[in-house]
Protein backbone atom coordinates (compact mmCIF):
# COMPACT_ATOMS: atom_id res chain seq x y z
CA UNK A 1 0.00 0.00 0.00
CA UNK A 2 1.38 3.39 -0.99
CA UNK A 3 1.90 6.46 1.10
CA UNK A 4 -1.53 7.68 -0.54
CA UNK A 5 -3.88 4.78 -0.47
CA UNK A 6 -4.48 3.89 3.30
CA UNK A 7 -6.96 1.72 4.67
CA UNK A 8 -8.76 2.40 7.44
CA UNK A 9 -6.87 0.48 10.17
CA UNK A 10 -4.07 2.81 9.11
CA UNK A 11 -5.45 5.40 11.44
CA UNK A 12 -4.69 9.36 11.35
CA UNK A 13 -0.38 8.45 10.70
CA UNK A 14 -0.42 6.34 8.55
CA UNK A 15 1.10 2.60 9.87
CA UNK A 16 1.80 1.48 13.13
CA UNK A 17 5.08 2.70 13.17
CA UNK A 18 3.74 6.21 12.37
CA UNK A 19 1.41 5.82 14.96
CA UNK A 20 4.22 5.10 17.21
CA UNK A 21 6.35 7.87 16.32
CA UNK A 22 3.10 10.49 16.92
CA UNK A 23 2.91 9.16 20.49
CA UNK A 24 6.62 9.20 21.40
CA UNK A 25 6.82 12.87 19.73
CA UNK A 26 3.32 13.80 21.22
CA UNK A 27 5.83 15.63 24.21
CA UNK A 28 7.39 17.85 21.63
CA UNK A 29 4.79 19.99 19.25
CA UNK A 30 7.45 20.44 15.86
CA UNK A 31 7.85 16.85 15.59
CA UNK A 32 4.09 15.89 16.46
CA UNK A 33 3.19 18.45 13.86
CA UNK A 34 6.11 17.27 11.07
CA UNK A 35 4.44 13.89 11.60
CA UNK A 36 1.04 14.89 11.02
CA UNK A 37 1.75 17.31 7.93
CA UNK A 38 4.00 15.06 5.80
CA UNK A 39 1.32 12.45 5.88
CA UNK A 40 -2.12 13.74 5.79
CA UNK A 41 -1.70 17.45 5.72
CA UNK A 42 -3.23 19.94 8.41
CA UNK A 43 -6.41 20.32 9.51
CA UNK A 44 -7.91 23.53 10.95
CA UNK A 45 -8.13 21.39 14.52
CA UNK A 46 -4.69 20.10 13.88
CA UNK A 47 -2.85 24.04 13.24
CA UNK A 48 -4.76 24.83 16.94
CA UNK A 49 -3.05 21.37 18.59
CA UNK A 50 -0.17 22.72 17.00
CA UNK A 51 -0.57 26.13 18.75
CA UNK A 52 -1.72 24.63 22.32
CA UNK A 53 1.08 22.59 21.83
CA UNK A 54 4.07 24.92 21.36
CA UNK A 55 2.43 27.30 23.74
CA UNK A 56 1.99 24.91 26.69
CA UNK A 57 5.55 23.96 25.87
CA UNK A 58 6.93 27.45 26.32
CA UNK A 59 5.04 28.71 29.31
CA UNK A 60 6.65 25.16 30.78
CA UNK A 61 10.07 26.58 29.89
CA UNK A 62 9.15 30.10 30.62
CA UNK A 63 8.70 29.15 34.14
CA UNK A 64 11.80 27.13 34.60
CA UNK A 65 13.69 30.23 32.97
CA UNK A 66 12.12 32.33 34.88
CA UNK A 67 13.05 30.48 38.01
CA UNK A 68 16.38 30.41 36.81
CA UNK A 69 16.27 34.32 36.55
CA UNK A 70 15.64 34.64 39.72
CA UNK A 71 18.49 32.24 41.24
CA UNK A 72 20.71 34.25 38.68
CA UNK A 73 19.59 38.25 40.53
CA UNK A 74 20.34 36.20 44.04
CA UNK A 75 23.65 35.15 42.71
CA UNK A 76 24.61 38.74 41.25
CA UNK A 77 23.14 40.84 44.64
CA UNK A 78 26.01 43.00 46.04
CA UNK A 79 27.94 40.10 48.42
CA UNK A 80 28.90 42.88 50.92
CA UNK A 81 25.59 44.52 51.77
CA UNK A 82 23.06 41.97 50.03
CA UNK A 83 21.68 44.86 47.86
CA UNK A 84 20.88 44.46 44.18
CA UNK A 85 22.41 46.76 41.50
CA UNK A 86 19.86 48.94 39.34
CA UNK A 87 19.97 46.87 36.21
CA UNK A 88 19.85 43.66 38.73
CA UNK A 89 16.73 44.95 40.59
CA UNK A 90 14.87 46.07 37.06
CA UNK A 91 15.77 42.61 35.82
CA UNK A 92 14.23 41.15 39.15
CA UNK A 93 11.16 43.38 39.15
CA UNK A 94 10.56 41.97 35.29
CA UNK A 95 10.61 38.13 36.24
CA UNK A 96 8.07 39.14 39.01
CA UNK A 97 5.96 40.33 36.32
CA UNK A 98 6.59 37.56 34.35
CA UNK A 99 5.16 35.24 36.90
CA UNK A 100 1.95 37.64 37.81
CA UNK A 101 1.31 37.90 34.18
CA UNK A 102 1.55 33.90 33.53
CA UNK A 103 -1.07 33.81 36.62
CA UNK A 104 -2.96 36.46 34.29
CA UNK A 105 -2.82 35.24 31.29
CA UNK A 106 -4.55 31.65 32.49
CA UNK A 107 -6.86 33.46 34.92
CA UNK A 108 -8.22 35.56 32.26
CA UNK A 109 -8.62 32.68 29.63
CA UNK A 110 -10.11 30.38 32.04
CA UNK A 111 -12.63 34.06 32.98
CA UNK A 112 -13.38 34.90 29.63
CA UNK A 113 -14.05 31.33 28.58
CA UNK A 114 -16.13 30.82 31.21
CA UNK A 115 -18.11 33.74 30.84
CA UNK A 116 -19.09 32.70 27.04
CA UNK A 117 -19.84 29.50 27.99
CA UNK A 118 -22.74 30.66 30.99
CA UNK A 119 -23.88 33.21 28.34
CA UNK A 120 -24.04 30.23 25.46
CA UNK A 121 -25.87 27.86 28.14
CA UNK A 122 -28.20 30.40 29.00
CA UNK A 123 -28.97 31.14 25.38
CA UNK A 124 -29.68 27.54 24.28
CA UNK A 125 -31.67 26.73 27.87
CA UNK A 126 -34.05 29.85 26.75
CA UNK A 127 -34.35 28.44 22.75
CA UNK A 128 -33.76 24.89 23.50
CA UNK A 129 -34.52 23.95 27.17
CA UNK A 130 -31.59 22.48 26.81
CA UNK A 131 -27.61 23.17 28.75
CA UNK A 132 -26.18 21.22 25.36
CA UNK A 133 -25.23 22.35 22.18
CA UNK A 134 -22.27 23.05 19.31
CA UNK A 135 -20.70 25.82 19.42
CA UNK A 136 -18.71 28.55 17.05
CA UNK A 137 -16.04 30.13 19.56
CA UNK A 138 -15.72 33.84 18.24
CA UNK A 139 -12.68 34.93 17.19
CA UNK A 140 -12.32 37.68 19.92
CA UNK A 141 -12.31 34.84 22.85
CA UNK A 142 -8.45 33.89 22.77
CA UNK A 143 -7.54 37.02 22.05
CA UNK A 144 -7.51 38.52 26.24
CA UNK A 145 -4.94 35.24 27.17
CA UNK A 146 -2.83 35.69 23.94
CA UNK A 147 -2.51 39.54 25.23
CA UNK A 148 -1.12 38.51 28.17
CA UNK A 149 1.04 35.64 26.79
CA UNK A 150 2.68 38.00 24.76
CA UNK A 151 3.53 40.73 27.68
CA UNK A 152 4.45 37.48 29.83
CA UNK A 153 7.08 36.66 26.99
CA UNK A 154 8.19 39.92 26.48
CA UNK A 155 8.44 40.25 30.13
CA UNK A 156 10.78 37.75 30.60
CA UNK A 157 12.60 38.60 27.81
CA UNK A 158 13.51 42.15 29.32
CA UNK A 159 14.53 40.54 32.77
CA UNK A 160 16.95 38.56 30.82
CA UNK A 161 18.17 41.51 29.22
CA UNK A 162 18.54 43.57 31.84
CA UNK A 163 20.34 40.79 33.80
CA UNK A 164 22.84 40.86 30.43
CA UNK A 165 22.95 44.55 30.50
CA UNK A 166 24.05 44.54 33.96
CA UNK A 167 26.69 41.25 33.40
CA UNK A 168 27.92 43.21 30.10
CA UNK A 169 28.44 46.95 31.76
CA UNK A 170 30.50 45.30 34.80
CA UNK A 171 32.90 43.30 33.26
Amino acid sequence: MGSRERGPEAGPYGGPRDQERARSDSKDPHRAAEATDERQGLTNAGAWETVAAYTETLSDSGRKLGFAGVAITWILRDPVDLTFPVWIRAGLALLVAYFLLDILHYFVGAWVNRCWIQHRERVNQKERCSLEGDYTRPVWLGRPAWFFFNLKILALLAGFGAIAWHVATTI
